[in-house]
């Protein structure tokens, strides 16, 4: 009957150290989504979770007291058995083994508290422990029924140890609440962990990724730069429009009187090519239902671009300096293609090693993508600098001419391509170090 008694305390021990350790490591989120499921035990689990310091004083009062009932029961269970094997041992050693009663008596009663001891730690301590952290959300579901219990019929014993422990927390000025703020850092964690455990193919990983990175990301990056647009000239003849807009596949254009800083509107390729099939005029009587393109300044990233073009009509938005000088477009859609497309791929399609030192890399490059992903080290941030040709003309000081080249921290920066005032490709190498 003792060791039935021994057994259940260990049961009731374990029980305890599971609902534990499995309202601590349970998990918010994945508590939440199991109650949006329409659980209600997560919800319950959640609510004592926020009240933990109630469940955890009920559970210390309860496996204290086991502890010292299994240490009083236990020890006089196993001592006669632990008795009786070693008096038959000494018997093969001691020819009067009544003359070593005394310490025979002594060694079963270590032996069996280190038995009972030993008992308590495996199996009402470390394996239920190990299982709740490996399984929290199920184990603390199951048992909050018997949690909610405990802190009940233990109210006022809990109570009490409340009121001191908090008294001994203001006293030492310690944490009385966890913070629950969950940072960019926590989220790329559980995003690394989800792709490295299978849960998320490579292409959901690096489109999470991008969308992290939009309030990081520059404009720039989604931009189309100005010597690349292709804009309608309100004073241009009515043949050379329609020839420009079928030369081109683009679906916006900018409408300007005479010059690209003097921006009307941004017609869609559809309205205009409406006009063309049907021979209408291509923008007489039309440029009041042009949409007007979102204006955005270039230092903004691509987080406020999207909060721009999400509260206005057009898909569209022109990118101008400080100075009002348009220095490029952005739409809709050029963001969304870097966020789905921009991957490990797209980010090595910018350079080309040539050995182990040399790389052949694209001026319009991310300076940030260019020294995470090219050369692993982080030059000194330089504000407002983007790319890689930015970064070269900024050291130089000046806007260089082919051939033309630098040296920073160990890296030596040579200008091998310049078409008008773009730098196409510079060779970076890296020194040998002495």
């Amino acid at each position: 009957m003792d060791f039935f008694w021994v057994l259940l305390l260990i049961s009731l021990s374990a029980v305890f150290a599971l609902c534990e350790i499995s309202l601590a490591a349970a998990r918010k989120v994945k508590l939440q989504t199991l109650f949006d499921l329409g659980d209600v035990r997560a919800k319950k689990v959640l609510y004592l979770q926020a009240n933990a310091h109630q469940f955890f004083a009920a559970v210390q009062v309860v496996l204290n007291a086991l502890a010292i009932v299994a240490g009083m029961i236990g020890e006089s269970v196993f001592t006669p058995y632990v008795l009786q094997l070693l008096n038959w041992v000494a018997s093969f050693m001691f020819v009067d083994v009544a003359a070593h009663a005394s310490m025979l008596l002594q060694i079963s009663t270590v032996v069996s508290f280190l038995l009972i001891t030993s008992l308590f730690v495996l199996f009402a301590d470390l394996l239920p422990k190990r299982i709740a952290m490996v399984i929290p959300e199920t184990i603390a579901m199951r048992f909050i029924h018997l949690m909610l219990a405990s802190v009940w019929i233990f109210k006022p014993i809990i109570w009490l140890f409340n009121v001191f422990a908090d008294w001994i927390i203001k006293l030492f000025n310690l944490p009385n609440e966890r913070d629950e703020q969950v940072t960019r850092d926590d989220i790329y964690a559980v995003v690394d962990q989800s792709a490295e455990q299978g849960e998320l193919c490579e292409h959901e990983y690096n489109i999470i990724g991008n969308v992290l990175d939009l309030n990081q990301t520059n404009i720039t990056q989604a931009m189309i730069n100005r010597d690349a647009i292709v804009w309608l000239d309100i004073q241009e003849s009515e043949e050379n429009l329609s020839a420009l807009i079928q030369a081109h596949s683009f679906q916006q254009y900018l409408l300007c009187d005479g010059s690209l800083d003097k921006v009307i509107a941004a017609p869609e390729a559809k309205q205009l090519l409406s006009n063309i099939l049907a021979k209408k005029p291509l923008l007489d009587g039309q440029q009041q239902e042009f949409h007007k393109p979102v204006i955005l300044l270039d230092t903004l990233s691509l987080s406020d671009a999207l909060d721009g073009l999400k509260s206005h009509e057009s898909n569209c938005a022109v990118v101008i300096n400080e100075f009002s000088t348009v220095v490029g477009m952005v739409t809709l859609s050029s963001i969304l293609n870097l966020i789905a497309l921009k991957d490990d791929q797209a980010i090595e399609a910018q350079f080309r090693q040539k050995d182990n030192t040399r790389w052949l890399v694209q001026g319009d490059m991310s300076i940030k993508d260019f020294q995470a992903s090219v050369i692993e080290y982080e030059f000194e941030p330089i504000e407002a600098i983007e790319t890689l040709a930015g970064f070269v003309i900024h050291r130089l000081k000046h806007f260089p001419v082919e051939g033309e080249s630098l040296e920073v921290d160990g890296f030596k920066f040579k200008v091998i391509e310049i078409q008008g005032l773009a730098i196409r490709q510079i060779e970076v190498t890296k020194e040998p170090q002495l």
